[in-house]
């Protein structure tokens, strides 16, 4: 099987790609050689612009910590998000007859990390709302219907 050749991006279709603008695109990128050139502009591949994007969030979320504007309610999500994490890791592990009483330890934050993540997109503003869409929807809903399809083994194929 023969790999797709690699794609360049510019930076104004890196932003529109990763749903930044491009003055946020192009801090992400500061420091980032180009991977190459497009018409005689720098660009880069995608996988190296989602790096950057990753290391810039990460650099950004520890500064706002270290200077106290991260979001208030960070360690409440994180603290969730961990719950959810271990349940659903525990849930896969037991015999379908133990997953209930599992379920019923963690399940209520699940719906307590949507309703936290929200609240806090909603104080962060239209950029942390794009990605707490985009976030909701490829994970927590993945989520539910993980744990739906593990709760009723004989209704559900296995997620893929």
């Amino acid at each position: 099987m023969t790999m797709a050749e690699r794609k360049l991006w510019s930076l104004s279709a890196l932003a529109t790609e990763l749903q930044v603008n491009v003055r946020t695109a192009a801090r992400m990128l500061v420091g980032v050689a180009a991977d190459g050139q497009l018409h005689g502009r720098d660009a880069w591949y995608l996988s190296t612009a989602i790096r950057a994007q990753r290391e810039y969030g990460s650099d950004r979320l520890a500064d706002r910590r270290l200077s106290g504007t991260a979001p208030p309610d960070l360690e409440k999500l994180e603290r969730l998000a961990r719950k959810v994490s271990e349940g659903l890791h525990r849930l896969r592990a037991a015999d379908p007859s133990a997953r209930l009483p599992i379920l019923q330890d963690f399940g209520h934050a699940v719906g307590a990390l949507d309703k936290a993540l929200a609240q806090s997109a909603a104080r962060e503003g239209s950029d942390a709302a794009l990605v707490f869409e985009a976030f909701h929807d490829a994970v927590l809903a993945r989520t539910v219907q993980e744990i739906v399809a593990l709760m009723n083994p004989a209704d559900h194929s296995p997620p893929v």
